[in-house]
């Protein structure tokens, strides 16, 4: 497709040489316009990460793109209650997961990334008691570099081809590149234009903020003791 884009012959025995360049345009558009907007066909709800009693870290849901989570939330007693983000000091000061006996309380109320051994996991905090709970994300999937030709793109492929083709043509300083630079912009408009359309967003009372609110509010967490 790239190659008709660009007025040379889609035969793949011809013009091997270019390959490698045709590639690159490719993944770097395709990357590009993966992280430009958040595309809903990619957001998903992932399965449930069962909590483990004594149990701080959590290996990330396949396919998840870690910097794209949207919303977490934590299932006990078959009722999901928003779980924000961020544990620090002031977190572990409270319920401290640091010590040499880790403190624990129920429900897990914050997550976050934490490096484990060159991996990313997930933190809950604080530290789970028991094993009646579960951790649930919603985000957009992680996006694969394009090696192989059975390789699948995730995104629409005439978008994909026709910002390649710009940013060669660009490159070449051919006078079509114009003409390929506002049928893309023009391409991409339409596409985000239509994935963002949606209804009415329904007000929840006593849930905390959807995180999906402009701007957000603040939510409070109150404890009661005896």
């Amino acid at each position: 497709m790239l190659r008709e884009e660009l007025g040379r012959s889609g035969d793949v025995s011809i013009g091997v040489d270019d390959l490698p360049i045709l590639n690159q345009a490719i993944n770097r558009v395709y990357q590009l316009l993966y992280l430009q907007h958040d595309w809903p066909f990619l957001r998903r709800v992932f399965p449930k990460i069962s909590l483990s009693a004594g149990q701080r870290l959590y290996g990330f849901p396949t396919d998840l793109n870690i910097e794209r989570v949207e919303e977490v939330v934590v299932w006990q007693n078959g009722l999901p209650t928003p779980v924000v983000r961020g544990i620090a000091f002031d977190e572990y000061a409270e319920f401290d997961s640091e010590a040499t006996t880790p403190e624990r309380a129920d429900p897990v109320l914050a997550w976050d990334v934490r490096d484990s051994s060159g991996t990313p996991q997930i933190e809950v905090w604080p530290i789970p008691t028991a094993n009646d709970q579960d951790l649930q994300i919603i985000g957009i999937r992680s996006l694969s570099k394009l090696v192989n030709d059975a390789d699948i793109v995730l995104l629409d492929d005439n978008l994909v081809v026709l910002f390649a083709a710009a940013r060669i043509l660009a490159r070449q300083k051919s006078e079509d590149a114009p003409i390929g630079q506002a049928e893309a912009a023009a391409f991409f408009q339409i596409l985000k234009g239509r994935s963002s359309k949606g209804g009415s967003r329904r007000t929840r009372i006593g849930a905390g903020p959807s995180p999906h609110e402009s701007p957000p509010r603040s939510r409070a967490t109150v404890r009661i003791g005896s």
